[in-house]
């Protein structure tokens, strides 16, 4: 696993550390980067990790619909489509703004079934070989700010013991401190999480 920051970056951060290659606080800012990145991943549900270097084919399930919905992957990547063994016309289809194989053509292949009430082309039902370049991309720079800010607590709260929501009692006498996800990181997270995978945390 990559972190989602560079020890560069929480240097920006944390003025007092120096980044020099050896100074001592390096591999335990290492680690903090990586349990930032770790906490984002458990929210997430997957890791920004790039594409693969090379299109590989996946099976592919269809239920019948308008739409073949694929899973992550680089966009415009899909460069064959196979139903039964034989590669369907490059024609037959086109690529969706969201990531989905819709029919254009469905008269160049002969399993487009068409809808009985609507008239509208569908997906025969069964697995379709889809060949792409699999993966969630590189991690957006809102993602990266994230693992910055956790960072920044993590390091901050380490010699303190500020790993509650609230120090002293709680109440009017109580100060209020985040250790982790803000309300404003979580919905970082679970507006990253929609335009990947179209699921809301």
């Amino acid at each position: 696993m990559t972190a989602y920051a560079t020890r560069a970056d929480l240097y920006q951060y944390l003025q007092q550390l120096s980044s020099a290659a050896d100074t001592p606080d390096d591999g335990l800012v290492d680690a903090i980067l990586d349990r930032a990145t770790s906490i984002i991943d458990g929210a997430l549900g997957f890791h920004f990790a790039g594409y693969a270097g090379s299109a590989s084919a996946q099976q592919i399930v269809s239920y019948g619909a308008p739409v073949l919905d694929l899973p992550p992957h680089q966009a415009g990547s899909v460069a064959s489509v196979a139903y039964g063994g034989s590669v369907i016309d490059r024609a037959a289809w086109r690529e969706t703004e969201a990531g989905a194989l819709a029919i254009v053509d469905p008269t160049t292949w002969q399993w487009f079934p068409r809808h009985s009430v609507w008239d509208v082309a569908r997906w025969q039902h069964g697995l379709y070989a889809v060949t792409a370049a699999w993966g969630y991309g590189a991690p957006p720079a809102s993602i990266v700010q994230v693992c910055l800010e956790l960072s920044v607590n993590i390091w901050r709260a380490k010699d303190k013991g500020m790993f509650t929501d609230t120090i002293g009692v709680d109440g009017s006498g109580g100060v209020r401190y985040i250790g982790g996800l803000t309300n404003l990181q979580q919905q970082i997270i679970r507006n990253e999480r929609a335009r990947i995978i179209g699921i809301v945390v």
